[in-house]
């Protein structure tokens, strides 16, 4: 039998930006959503499966691994017929650390690590610093000439590697 349903509605992505290399896990906000083995995402015109479809408002999808530069974000309830509604997702370069001062601190943290690099995103991204795996991402504020300011969290004594995400 053929089923008859509503057109889906995406109202708004979050986050709205990724990494180029894709993995993102974006929460679609809209409306219409049906939670069968059609529904799919779209990001730009790379089609992947949901995650999981949580409610007709509600799903969550990972960011296929695009090219830098926006692309909308779209679903579909029967593999064929896509929303149109234009929300957007931001794909961004790989965040790339190039020097950072000082490059010590104490085990209780709070010291501000200036990092200098390249791909650090614009003034209206987010930008998380983390030191080491095991450590909580904290956010670096955007300094003067494009750099990061990163305070450092308490960390157990030893060598962390610093990591820097737009998302």
């Amino acid at each position: 039998p053929f089923t008859v349903r509503g057109n889906a509605v995406v109202s708004w992505v979050q986050p709205t930006g990724g990494s180029v290399l894709g993995g993102s896990r974006v929460v679609v906000r809209g409306s219409g959503f049906a939670a069968s083995p059609l529904f799919f995402c779209r990001f730009g015109n790379v089609v992947v499966p949901p995650e999981i479809v949580i409610d007709a408002t509600k799903a969550v999808c990972a960011a296929p691994a695009h090219a830098a530069g926006v692309v909308s974000v779209e679903v579909t309830n029967n593999n064929a017929d896509y929303s149109s509604d234009g929300a957007q997702f931001e794909y961004h370069a790989v965040p790339r650390v190039l020097g950072i001062s000082p490059k010590s601190g104490p085990v209780s943290g709070g010291t501000v690590v200036s990092v200098v690099g390249e791909s650090l995103g614009d003034e209206t991204s987010s930008v998380w610093c983390r030191f080491g795996e095991e450590s909580e991402a904290v956010m670096g504020v955007r300094t003067a000439g494009g750099s990061l300011a990163c305070p450092t969290p308490a960390h157990v004594a030893g060598f962390a590697v610093l990591q820097v995400s737009l998302n």
